[in-house]
């Protein structure tokens, strides 16, 4: 079967769907849906199927089976919850996989994070020792050797570091462009990077969240990892009890939400737990964190607890071993 087209004044004959696989149309190609099942055979036969990267965390991978090209994943608590650490936790797991990771501080907390992720390596409290003004020389040559460690373990690594505020997209793609292979990159946080729309910060948010694909897709499919606030009242339930967060309690816009391939939120319940006379919050040595995962193309949703011990900056799953020791 064939049909007439004009194009320009010139008679151009096409076949129809049902006599070839590709017709191109305006630039989108229409393809019969059996050639799509051959090309899904052809990739599986040829061992050309994408397997997922793990997050290092059986708990959740279980449920979300895995980082993949593409993805935009967003990474949602309030303020203080856990957000950074989570994703230092996953940036440790991934590069001692042999992954390549940037990440991109628009928070300029580069020297916090590092230390985080030394802390998270060695599982010792740099921070006691580096903010301390009465240490023994002994307890100085511990922690200078410890940090001579770390630096070698780093340096035997690919993670990339970014710390500079107000990047646009288009920065973050002129940065990452250079970096060839990346597995992930990570972006703290979502509200912070830049827009170009002149209006309402609700406008801001929504051309950042509906420009995400593009990035990614300009960094060659290379997924995208963005931190993101949950709005402060959000978790207010009835009678004001504080609720799991949901994805609909994302600060900012509703195209976060449409544009993400996976959205996972964390709730730790002691953080609401306020003394009656202070504004600080109660943090236990250790506690369960739950992470949600609310969206999940391609996986199943649910929700899952990991251990958080916030001195040691560690999010685990229970039961796991780090460095031999038992959690």
């Amino acid at each position: 079967m064939v049909f007439k087209t004009y194009q320009k004044g010139k008679l151009i004959l096409k076949k129809s769907i049902l006599d070839t696989n590709v017709i191109p149309i305006n630039n989108a190609q229409i393809r019969k849906a059996s050639a799509i099942a051959g090309m899904i055979r052809t990739k599986f036969e040829n061992g050309e199927i994408e397997i997922p990267t793990s997050t290092g965390y059986k708990s959740i991978d279980k449920f979300y089976k895995g980082i993949k090209k593409g993805q935009i994943i967003i990474l949602g608590g309030r303020s203080s919850m856990g957000k950074t650490t989570v994703a230092l936790n996953m940036v440790y797991r991934l590069l001692n996989a042999g992954k390549k990771v940037l990440f991109v501080d628009t928070e300029e907390q580069q020297e916090e994070n590092i230390i985080r992720l030394f802390t998270i390596h060695k599982q010792f409290i740099f921070k006691d020792y580096l903010e301390a003004d009465n240490l023994t020389e002994n307890q100085k040559k511990e922690a200078c050797l410890k940090l001579k460690e770390c630096e070698k373990w780093l340096d035997s690594k690919e993670l990339y570091y970014v710390n500079k505020p107000n990047l646009t997209l288009k920065d973050i793609n002129e940065i990452a462009k250079d970096y060839k292979d990346l597995d992930l990159v990570i972006i703290d946080h979502l509200t912070k990077i830049k827009s170009d729309v002149h209006g309402s910060r609700y406008e801001k948010v929504t051309d950042v969240a509906s420009n995400l694909r593009w990035l990614s897709a300009e960094l060659g499919g290379v997924p995208l990892m963005l931190l993101a606030q949950i709005n402060r009242e959000a978790v207010k339930g009835q009678g004001k009890k504080v609720k799991p967060p949901t994805i609909a309690d994302i600060k900012g816009s509703g195209e976060i939400e449409e544009n993400a391939d996976v959205v996972m939120l964390l709730h730790r319940d002691s953080y609401y737990n306020q003394e009656a006379d202070t504004p600080l919050y109660c943090q236990a040595k250790e506690e369960p964190m739950m992470l949600i995962i609310g969206k999940a193309r391609g996986s199943r949703t649910g929700c899952t607890s990991l251990k958080w011990i916030p001195d040691l900056y560690t999010v685990s799953d229970y039961g796991e071993k780090i460095h031999g020791i038992p959690n």
